[in-house]
């Protein structure tokens, strides 16, 4: 019998590898007796991170994740993803083993794991987030692998290399407007945001653009189709100021049946007369003018006797 503790019992339960050794008496007192070996199931714990790949390198670096081996522990301040599913693979049947999810911290762990193949795969990525390159480098320990890792040997020791790196999606909130400044002539504009699939103004507007008629930053917030979400603006200034103008006093002499009316100040021109679209006018009367911005002003002119 293995051990110092006798069984006298036909069933023998034991925790430990081992040769055991059973004697067997017969009701004639004879006895035989039999050795048995029982070997353990090398059983470990698989695991690994998904973790936030803040500098962009494919690879996890201090402040990003766990230290490689033990039990994650954020040994690193790691930042990881929580909530996504993992699903333990046996790689030579293609049976599911075990599903679990990361935690708080992006850890995951499957406990209790026997020696053979396996795969590990990554699901239920939450929107907003891309996955980074695979196997880049060339220790595996440190870099991702991807989605699917594809199969792998566990030779029954705690491993917590099995990772998956990811970054936000980086997105640009575009902006355009038919016009930045506001004048008399054109007295509102259109401002389009685009790369979006929803839309929130500072106005309080969803839609992609807005008609604004008065001077002021305008900024809008897109979120795309995967969660991304940036943030921009735009300015629009007005000129609306009347412009001054300026027409001398002319007087009509005895021998001169016209006098020639100039005005200035503006960029286009339209007299009282009617037809006449320059600063020049022989005619007399009232007058109306505007100029480039649309600022419109009157100026009547009387004939000196």
């Amino acid at each position: 019998m293995h051990g110092a503790q006798e069984v006298h019992s036909p069933n023998n339960q034991v925790s430990s590898a081992g040769t055991y050794t059973v004697t067997v008496t017969g009701a004639n007192g004879c006895t035989s007796s039999e050795e048995v070996v029982v070997i353990k199931e090398a059983c470990g714990t698989l695991g690994g991170t998904v973790w936030f790949d803040t500098d962009n390198n494919n690879t996890q670096s201090t402040g990003e994740t766990s230290s490689t081996g033990g039990i994650p522990d954020n040994a690193n301040n790691l930042t990881g993803l929580t909530g996504v599913t993992v699903i333990l693979y046996n790689a030579s049947t293609g049976t599911t083993i075990a599903s679990t999810t990361t935690d708080a911290n992006g850890n995951y762990q499957f406990p209790n794991v026997p020696a053979g193949e396996y795969s590990i795969v990554f699901t239920n990525i939450p929107t907003g987030y891309t996955i980074v390159g695979s196997n880049v480098g060339p220790d595996d320990n440190s870099d991702s692998d991807g989605t699917n890792t594809g199969t792998f040997t566990f030779t029954g020791t705690d491993d917590y290399t099995h990772d998956l790196g990811v970054k936000p999606n980086v997105c640009v909130a575009t902006v355009s407007a038919t016009t930045s400044v506001l004048t008399c002539t054109t007295p509102t504009g259109v401002i389009t945001a685009s790369a979006g699939d929803s839309y929130a103004w500072s106005t309080g507007s969803t839609s992609n653009n807005i008609t604004v008629n008065t001077a002021g930053t305008y900024s809008v917030t897109i979120t795309d189709g995967v969660g991304c979400v940036a943030t921009t603006s735009i300015a629009v200034s007005e000129d609306k100021s009347l412009v001054v103008v300026s027409v001398p006093d002319q007087t009509i002499a005895c021998g001169s049946p016209d006098a020639t009316l100039t005005a200035s100040g503006g960029t286009s021109y339209a007299w009282s007369t009617g037809g006449v679209h320059s600063p020049n006018n022989s005619e007399l009367g009232r007058n109306i003018y505007c100029d480039g911005t649309g600022a419109k002003w009157m100026h009547e002119f009387r004939k000196k006797l």
